[in-house]
């Protein structure tokens, strides 16, 4: 199994999560909350399709391409997870 290397990283939220859509490219995501329980992470893909990770655990990388991330106001796919950061 070979491991990512990711050379940039940018903050999408804090401990409050997104509130709206934040535009970032990116090939993963790291999910640092919430503490205890999961939470989901609403994507826009390169593609412009839509996707939801439901049930994230904290401390998740989720190895996959963006181009942004959906904030917890977003009817279809709203993130609830927190301190979400962009790796690219």
């Amino acid at each position: 199994m070979s491991r990512e290397v990711y050379n940039h990283v940018q903050t999408i939220s804090s401990a409050a999560g997104p509130t709206g859509e934040v535009s970032t490219s990116g090939r993963g995501l790291y999910v640092g909350g919430p503490a205890s329980g999961t939470g989901s992470v609403g994507l826009r893909l390169p593609d412009g399709t839509d996707a939801l990770f439901k049930n994230v655990p904290a401390g998740t990388i989720i190895p996959v391409h963006h181009r942004g991330v959906h904030g917890v106001t977003h009817t279809s796919y709203p993130t609830t997870a927190k301190d979400i950061v962009s790796l690219s």
